[in-house]
């Protein structure tokens, strides 16, 4: 099956090329390496355990038979080092690649349908499309699936379905994220869904990587025994990494060649994820259900200056925006720990010399019941313009895409691409399925924007400033503003 570019994508291609606007420095973008290092021929790989499979492929998708006669199905996505997680053009030998491959190819000859995929290197320029073609009533895009936070900016303006009016859509089934309902629903509507197909969600959750060589040489007591006895707190990372430097190239001075107890990426989305590592959500439902801004809680101070402390006051800690220097430090063995995601063990870690783990972000104390994971915002998000002239259409297609990814491309990333390529020993198994387990999905956010107080906790972190009460208190009655315009645009869908 190969990519094609319809006229709608023609469209968009003009679109993009003729857009000046630029991703801002709160957008996320995944690795840029991400397409070429997952395309390595992997023709012997293991299979994934069978009861895996052959639990999954005994699920019922309970979707009617239907020959659409060759129609089009067209999926627009951004990023173009996404597609590794949409589509594949041929097989080439490599296992996640031909599973993508056979994945597609079942769906069209189940229901005889042309699906056609473009994704696109400017998330603005694509999100921009999909609302000038609905307004403009243009059935032009079958399912919108791309970057979270910038498509949460458009489907509240009224252009999209409400995923509970598509038929055959159903989020009990478990290749959609039991968060489309526990947290991204407000009375009955959903405008964005969480499903399997928008295999990114997996890709970029967040985690922490260290060298278990070097862990072992600095005396580090087993991480794996202090995660699971609810040990791994911020506390006792600083504490870890405390003092942990060397100046490898002898200058005298603490710069980017010297070897460290952890390596932080400060931009992107690494700092901000420890708000939910710390289970201070930006958002939850009162008891009427309504999404509500709880996240200024009096511990966000506390949260503030530990992350300043790291950061900043550390002697064994080094920050940078760049993505790559974190990656390369750690796969060097110049670091001990690094934030990360878990797809950078396939990407980056896969041939490192050194053993690795992986483990959560740490907790904020012993006390916080249990560890809690974020997804990057560069993940994709699904949704359906109101344009679509036949709902029941893109439901059926969308459901098998989901069902089919959760029964024969999730076994092959997850038990395959990530446990036995990426993770280096049975407990890092253990420590993913926790990770995965613990996953959230935030209504605030998801519908920020950069509007909201999402991104408010590592900008000050990154600036090592420590008063977030009164840096909230600027903006809160823009966030206030920002969320009552997307309830309302909720609640225009309750009439």
């Amino acid at each position: 099956m190969k990519k094609k570019l319809t006229a709608a994508g023609l469209l968009l291609a003009v679109i993009i090329s003729a857009s000046a606007t630029a991703c801002g420095e709160a957008s996320e973008e995944i690795a840029p390496t991400a397409v070429a290092d997952t395309a390595v021929q992997e023709t012997t790989a293991e299979p994934a355990e069978t009861d895996v499979f052959e639990g999954r492929a005994a699920l019922s998708d309970g979707l009617p038979e239907k020959d659409y006669g060759g129609r089009r199905f067209y999926i627009l996505g951004h990023n173009e080092n996404q597609v590794v997680y949409f589509a594949a053009e041929e097989e080439n030998g490599d296992i996640m690649n031909d599973t993508l491959y056979q994945r597609n190819i079942v769906i069209e000859d189940r229901f005889n349908v042309d699906m056609q995929i473009d994704v696109s290197k400017d998330m603005n320029a694509a999100a921009s499309f999909v609302s000038k073609s609905t307004l403009a009533g243009e059935d032009a895009v079958d399912l919108i699936s791309m970057h979270v936070v910038t498509v949460s900016g458009i489907v509240t303006n009224d252009i999209v379905l409400n995923w509970y009016d598509i038929p055959y859509v159903d989020f009990e089934k478990p290749w959609w994220s039991p968060s489309n309902i526990n947290d991204l629903t407000y009375n009955n509507v959903a405008l964005l869904a969480m499903g399997s197909y928008a295999m990114s969600t997996e890709a970029v959750t967040f985690c922490m990587f260290f060298n278990k060589r070097l862990a072992e040489s600095y005396g580090i007591p087993d991480l794996y025994e202090t995660v699971n006895n609810g040990q791994w707190t911020i506390d006792r990372l600083a504490e870890t990494v405390n003092d942990v430097y060397t100046d490898l190239n002898g200058n005298s001075k603490r710069d980017n060649d010297d070897f460290y107890g952890i390596t932080i990426r400060s931009g992107g989305t690494h700092i901000a994820a420890f708000q939910w590592a710390f289970d201070n959500p930006v958002m939850a439902k009162d008891d009427t259900g309504r999404p509500t801004l709880v996240g200024n809680t009096e511990k966000m101070p506390v949260m503030l200056s530990k992350l300043c402390d790291l950061m900043h006051n550390n002697t064994g800690a080094i920050c940078s925006t760049d993505y790559s220097f974190y990656c390369n430090k750690f796969s060097k063995g110049e670091t001990i720990f690094v934030l990360g995601c878990v797809y950078d063990s396939v990407n980056y870690f896969r041939d490192m010399t050194d053993n690795y783990g992986l483990i959560p972000y740490p907790k904020l104390d012993e006390a916080q019941p249990e560890y809690k994971t974020m997804v990057n915002g560069c993940h994709e998000a699904m949704a359906v313009s109101k344009a679509v002239s036949d709902p029941e259409y893109i439901g059926i297609i969308t459901e098998a895409l989901c069902a089919e990814t959760y029964k024969t491309v999730e076994p092959v990333y997850y038990d395959i691409v990530l446990k036995l390529k990426g993770a280096r020993d049975e407990i890092s198994v253990d420590m993913l399925d926790m990770i995965m387990n613990s996953r959230v999905f935030d209504f605030g956010f998801i519908y920020d924007n950069w509007k909201g107080p999402s991104f408010l906790l590592q900008d000050l972190a990154v600036a090592n400033k420590t008063d977030y009460a009164s840096a909230y208190a600027k903006k809160e009655s823009s966030y206030i503003q920002h969320y009552n315009d997307v309830l309302a645009a909720f609640e225009a869908y309750m009439h």
